[in-house]
């Protein structure tokens, strides 16, 4: 998909409605979640998926059906991965 860009009001509480065609690029569904990342004066939003997924994907990233997470630091590395591979 093309990479685009919209703007949304923020509610007087904060809030903001992610446009349709952007939930749907994404895949998100109704109830679900999204972390948002603030660098340098702008944020991002990034879909939470669960952490089986997460590891399944990073798994086949890596070549192996073994990836097993054994440290907080492990668990790190893989957050941070994650993080960059979906900026």
């Amino acid at each position: 998909m093309k990479p685009f860009m919209m703007t949304v009001n923020v509610g007087q509480r904060g809030e903001i409605v992610i446009p349709k065609k952007a939930r749907e690029a994404l895949g998100m569904k109704t109830g679900g979640q999204v972390q948002v990342y603030v660098k340098d004066g702008s944020a991002e939003l990034v879909p939470v998926e669960d952490m089986a997924t997460v590891f399944e994907r990073l798994a086949q990233q890596y070549g192996t059906k073994d990836f097993i997470v054994d440290s907080d630091k492990n668990y790190e590395e893989m957050m941070e991965e994650y993080a960059r591979v979906h900026r």
